[in-house]
């Protein structure tokens, strides 16, 4: 069905700080099974622990061709302290300066272009996020992960098509 590429549990709606964001930064930080969801899956989850597992896997582990979009501070690696916090932070509604203080690793791009910390790197951070939140993608279950089409994508909201540009990936 069609879900959020950031949407973990399979919610549905927002990206979400306690279910989403908690689950980026477990996961970044080497937890899973059990220790990845415990207490931090919605009640409107669609995926089991297995599911959501294997849904991260798809997405993060080193391999994966969606790991890139997971990357939100664009330093090449998916960390528990920068895109982890940043989910977290943006889901709990800081923007801005508030969003990327402290948030972003020292070799990332976009701290490189727009400045470690600043207002201006928040902005742009918030609306990568964002796009992110916003699009829905053709997302099922396949073998021991999941098949994700990004070449069409899906306005969350209305479900209508919606032209995209994420990174390299154009529709």
């Amino acid at each position: 069905g069609k879900k959020a590429l950031l949407d973990f549990d399979g919610s549905g709606g927002d990206i979400d700080a306690l279910t989403d964001g908690l689950l980026l930064m477990r996961y970044a930080f080497g937890l899973r099974g059990e220790m990845l969801t415990k207490d931090a899956i919605s009640p409107n989850s669609t995926r089991t622990t297995e599911e959501i597992s294997a849904y991260m896997r798809t997405i993060l582990d080193e391999e994966s061709e969606f790991r890139k979009y997971v990357d939100l501070d664009n330093d090449g690696t998916v960390d528990a302290l920068t895109d982890g916090l940043l989910l977290m932070r943006y889901a709990f509604g800081l923007r801005n300066s508030m969003l990327s203080k402290d948030s972003t690793a020292p070799d990332s791009s976009l701290a490189a272009e727009f400045g470690a910390g600043t207002r201006d790197l928040g902005v742009e951070l918030g609306k990568k996020i964002e796009m992110l939140g916003q699009l829905a993608f053709e997302i099922t279950p396949a073998g021991d992960g999941y098949d994700i089409d990004l070449d069409t994508a899906y306005n969350i909201e209305t479900g209508l098509k919606t032209e995209y540009n994420l990174g390299d990936h154009n529709s």
